[in-house]
């Protein structure tokens, strides 16, 4: 599976810099599923559960405030007020 760039930036620290998977964001449309090369895209990020494998095959989740994810050239970013990490699910 291919990867792409990942960085998960709380308002007071980095949560996860690095290479992905794939990922799963809570937005206003419901659950949004992103992988490697997905379409450039800007959403609004609210409350809820953020899911994401890497590619040693670990998954994380955190619960996260409300913030923005921007999805370009292969890199995601996701801006969060705070975040909660919940370690492996």
């Amino acid at each position: 599976m291919k990867s792409f760039t990942l960085s998960v930036l709380a308002a007071d620290h980095p949560l996860y810099i690095g290479e992905c998977l794939s990922l799963v964001v809570p937005t206003a449309w419901g659950r949004y599923g992103v992988l490697a090369h997905h379409s450039n895209t800007i959403a609004a990020v609210v409350p809820g559960l953020l899911e994401f494998t890497v590619p040693n095959g670990s998954r994380h989740t955190a619960i996260v405030s409300k913030g923005m994810i921007k999805i370009e050239n292969n890199e995601v970013l996701i801006l969060v007020d705070s975040e909660d990490s919940t370690g492996e699910p």
